[in-house]
């Protein structure tokens, strides 16, 4: 058994008040791996409180226990209110989104798969083979016999399944026993997650992706697509915070490619990219990681500065 198992049951076990955030730009693992790893500690007769800086995404509140959580900047929070803090699927402190000076001697448990954390926390559980932060839970859990239900299961389901691609992105059969296990253990509807997903589109929705892949353009020596957003797009269509996820299928995806990248304006100046990789050599994290960025090897996201888009895009298409 991994060590450091042991050091996370007990201090589920002497922990009184805890605190978990989802981290910014909330997706399907975070909020599930939080949903999940909460009802764990509610079980154990813990306090649990769960914030985030924005709200939970329309098309993950299908997720029971997403309620729950309590929109509040984490400068805002009490921290010394609390004796713990579980960081899940948050691979740096600034995945808060917001800068958080903590109490002194507050125990923070990281709990985390992406390759781009360092271990900033007092406690560190960081498996950079996992598919996504509900596998290395789903293994913790297996490992030292916590029991949960059909609930928790169906939030990591949900988390697996988002951070894998539903599944087009693992490079082994281990995320496929994990979710096959979740399924028949806990006899979960894999097609319910679909559902909520990828058939709850609202006409804006469309409209909102169709505007967006008509500013696609292709840049074949560097072999990316581009989809540039500028402010007056995210604008028109109500700040479409949420619809950038229905654009990655198109954008990893496109012959003559190697990855994909989003940039989007969300405010004058300040630009958000998100990255997908078409190539499975192409490692999209380490590309991330050069703006301060990170995530995953196949998608992966970071923030940049600059005068305009034309600027936006010769910046990042000069680090490719």
């Amino acid at each position: 058994m991994n060590p450091i198992y042991l050091t996370i049951t007990n201090r589920i076990q002497t922990s009184q008040k805890n605190v978990l955030c989802l981290h910014r730009r909330p997706d399907g693992d975070s909020v599930g791996s939080n949903i999940a790893f909460a009802s764990i500690l509610k079980a154990a007769g813990k306090e649990v409180d769960i914030y985030c800086i924005e709200e939970v995404p329309e098309y993950l509140q299908f997720i029971e226990g997403s309620d729950q959580v309590k929109v509040l900047s984490p400068d805002q929070i009490r921290w010394q209110n609390y004796d713990t803090f579980w960081a899940l699927d948050m691979s740096a402190q600034d995945m808060l989104g917001a800068e958080v000076t903590f109490p002194p001697g507050f125990e923070i448990v990281v709990i985390d798969h992406h390759k781009t954390n360092d271990g900033w926390g007092t406690i560190n559980l960081v498996d950079a083979t996992a598919t996504a932060c509900a596998e290395v839970l789903h293994d913790f859990f297996k490992s030292v016999n916590i029991k949960f239900d059909e609930k928790a299961g169906m939030a990591l389901l949900t988390g697996l399944a988002t951070d894998t691609g539903f599944f087009k992105f693992i490079e082994n059969g281990k995320a496929l026993r994990v979710g096959a296990d979740l399924i028949d253990t806990h006899k979960l509807k894999y097609s319910t997650i679909l559902f909520n997903i990828q058939q709850q589109l609202n006409v804006e929705d469309v409209l909102y992706v169709g505007g967006a892949l008509s500013l696609l353009t292709v840049n074949y020596e560097k072999k990316v697509a581009l989809v540039p957003i500028p402010h007056k797009t995210w604008i028109n269509f109500g700040e479409a915070r949420e619809n950038n996820h229905m654009l990655t299928g198109y954008i990893s995806s496109i012959n003559g490619t190697e990855l994909g990248i989003i940039i989007t304006e969300d405010r004058p100046g300040n630009f958000r990219l998100n990255f997908r990789s078409r190539n499975r050599e192409r490692d999209v994290a380490e590309i991330a990681k050069i703006f301060g960025g990170g995530g995953h090897k196949n998608a992966a996201g970071a923030k940049i500065e600059a005068e305009n888009m034309e600027a936006a895009i010769a910046l990042v298409l000069e680090q490719l």
